[in-house]
């Protein structure tokens, strides 16, 4: 069986408290883009993003080390170029996102609501 696997509406509080090197001394919990509390022990270890911009400040807030994916688009900082591709903003390969296996998908509410529910649905 699948594991859920989380996404995070709130991009700049959700990726400092997810990705967050200090050590958790109790869960931190989200609430996703469905609504749906999320809650994690421990920093997720394995992320992708599905925009550009998110990538970006995964890499500014020191995160890139748990980043394993991202979009065709991301192209900066230029480490970005080296990561693993999901495909793009608008089409990106579920199938793929599944197979790597992530803690957490960051992405764009609006743009990416129906892969949201899709990847909610592997429960």
């Amino acid at each position: 069986m699948l594991k859920k696997i989380p996404l995070a509406l709130s991009l700049i509080v959700g990726v400092l408290l997810a990705l967050s090197v200090v050590s958790y001394a109790s869960a931190v919990c989200l609430k996703d883009d469905l609504g749906e509390k999320v809650c994690f022990k421990s920093p997720p270890a394995r992320v992708i993003s599905l925009a550009p911009s998110i990538t970006e400040t995964i890499y500014a807030v020191g995160g890139e080390d748990r980043l394993v994916a991202v979009t065709n688009y991301a192209n900066y900082p230029p480490a970005a170029l080296k990561k693993k591709r999901v495909g793009g903003v608008w089409n990106p390969n579920k199938e793929l996102i599944i197979y790597l296996r992530p803690d957490l998908v960051f992405g764009l509410a609006n743009v990416h609501r129906k892969l949201f529910v899709y990847l909610h649905g592997l429960v």
